[in-house]
């Protein structure tokens, strides 16, 4: 096979593992949708001019945005 053809593949396996994931933690964690929307919010708003790996504050960011998260929903 080609290099493009393995690389399709493997990124099928990655988006199902990810599905899997997905579908476990939503089965598990309560209020799962509800927090995974609420993080994404807090991301857009926390680095909407930056990227999270590169971002030199990024980590007193994702310390904030955990806060902000138990705050919300507590550490479940």
């Amino acid at each position: 096979m080609n290099k493009r053809t393995l690389a399709i593949m493997e990124s099928v396996r990655a988006q199902r593992a990810l599905t899997d994931t997905d579908n476990e933690l939503r089965a598990t964690v309560t209020d799962y949708d509800a927090k995974m929307a609420y993080h994404a919010e807090l991301m857009a708003r926390y680095f909407q001019d930056t990227n999270p790996m590169t971002d030199p504050k990024a980590e007193t960011k994702i310390k904030t945005i955990g806060k902000l998260m138990t705050e919300r929903f507590g550490n479940d």
